[in-house]
């Protein structure tokens, strides 16, 4: 079976650099091949020389504190859907790349603006090095031998025109966190825009071509982020299965696409309140994809409107080994003792759509509303970073491809810096209605993507 792949990228321009691998997160600064084989970056003035990554303490945060990352990283995630997807429209975004690209940019903030990316990020609880090491701890977890791939690589892109000067500590920061590294270019030169996009498209597996369209005069650097995971299901749909069957977009309007089915034991049974869904595992089982159909007579901007990331942990985190929860309790769950035997009641027949979308999102409103205010305005404090700079805008665009065989996922976020100026047969689940779904980091229960399918033909740009 030919491997397939998810594929997930996350892209920022502000200030981190070098790419980097997960199964690589230790290495120098520098770029990433497919083949783990590093190359000089496509950029000159190599701003990263006499910094060299340190290594970071092998002793983890205290489970208080990695408890309190879930959930705060959960509540972003939630709230920055919510904020940013289109009403009646395919949406994706993918809130662990924007978290992690927001943190790095962080590295940079001083004063109030510091404290709103901490809030934002962490809830006030962790200090700027503790997000970091949070961050860190994540990306260490998902390094090491998978049945796919899982790379991410960062790079700062500055404009060398001028007398600007990037604080090293801000440099080492990121290269200590981030393993990032940063270059200079002419950005008047449009070769630069091509240099930028090329790289984009090289890690994300051609799938995000264009993120940069023009350089603006004032934009002082870009940081890119891009994380690729690729990956095929634990157990692939039977092409068989496949049939045409209508997807109901609204009560008035309906369309015919293709629906994967199953009756087998590929995905379990979930249920939570005011929705249910199915966990289907891919070939590395620390991931799974997950779908949520509203109940009936709740609408998808109903259940997304009350769906919180202590909610959507209690729904990502369950098992196949764990009792169906009680609606009076189903969010205390509790997880099984090792060894128990897979639950009956989580058996379930499904019936999925294959989608593939592209979407891009501005993130500006919506991350001002959740309280990042300062970094927008003239008066962000970047002085970690270089004085009298803010944020110009903060981009993602991702793409999906759900199949018989697998995933297809790519996220890239872009932060632009300017100038200041029971039975088998119990249950049934047809995703015949728009929908919520994710793909999930098991541990941790932590969404890599989310999105909503409303309409399963229509694809977005590219």
């Amino acid at each position: 079976m030919k491997s397939r792949k998810i594929l997930f990228c996350l892209l920022l321009a502000g200030f981190c650099a070098a790419p980097m691998m997960l199964s690589a997160c230790d290495a120098q600064p520098g770029t990433i091949q497919q083949s783990g084989t590093r190359e000089p970056a496509p950029t000159s003035g190599d701003l990263m020389q006499g910094v060299t990554a340190r290594a970071l303490s092998d002793s983890p945060l205290s489970e208080n504190l990695q408890t309190a990352f879930r959930m705060a990283t959960a509540d972003f995630s939630l709230e920055l859907f919510r904020h940013a997807h289109e009403k009646d429209q395919n949406s994706l975004l993918s809130p662990i790349s924007a978290g992690c690209a927001l943190a790095m940019t962080a590295n940079g903030a001083a004063g109030d603006t510091q404290s709103q990316f901490l809030s934002l990020l962490g809830d006030g609880v962790f200090s700027q090095d503790q997000l970091n090491q949070a961050y860190r701890t994540w990306i260490t977890q998902l390094r090491g031998e998978q049945d796919g791939i899982v790379s991410l690589a960062n790079s700062i892109w500055l404009r060398s025109n001028d007398g600007l000067v990037v604080k090293k500590e801000f440099l080492q920061a990121n290269a200590d966190s981030f393993d990032a590294g940063a270059y200079q270019m002419d950005f008047s030169d449009p070769a630069t825009r091509d240099a930028i996009n090329q790289w984009v498209s090289e890690h994300t597996n051609g799938k995000i071509t264009k993120l940069v369209d023009q350089i603006s005069p004032d934009t002082l650097l870009y940081l890119i982020n891009t994380l690729y995971f690729e990956m095929d299901w634990k157990i692939p749909f039977e092409a068989s299965g496949t049939h045409k069957q209508d997807f109901h977009i609204s009560d008035q309007q309906k369309v015919s696409v293709d629906f994967m089915s199953s009756d087998s034991d590929d995905a379990f049974y979930i249920q939570g309140e005011q929705v249910q869904g199915i966990k289907k595992a891919y070939a590395d089982e620390r991931y799974s994809f997950l779908a949520l159909l509203p109940d009936e007579g709740v609408s998808l901007e109903e259940y997304l409107s009350t769906l919180t990331g202590e909610r959507f942990l209690a729904l990502s985190r369950q098992k196949v080994t764990d009792p169906l929860p009680a609606q009076a309790s189903w969010s205390q769950m509790k997880p099984p003792e090792d060894g128990e035997g897979s639950n009956p009641e989580r058996h379930v027949r499904y019936q999925l759509p294959k989608f593939k979308y592209s979407y891009g999102k501005q993130l500006n409103d919506a991350l001002q509303t959740m309280g990042l205010t300062d970094a927008f305005q003239g008066e962000a404090d970047f002085s970690n970073l270089a004085p009298g700079t803010y944020i110009g805008q903060v981009l993602q665009k991702t793409f999906i491809e759900v199949d018989e065989l697998g995933t297809k996922a790519g996220a890239a976020t872009l932060v632009e810096i300017k100038e200041t100026g029971a039975m088998i047969s119990e249950h049934s689940v047809d995703f015949d209605r728009p929908f919520l779904y994710a793909i999930v980091e098991n541990d941790s229960g932590l969404p890599l993507f989310l999105g909503t399918v409303t309409d399963p033909l229509a694809q977005g740009e590219s």
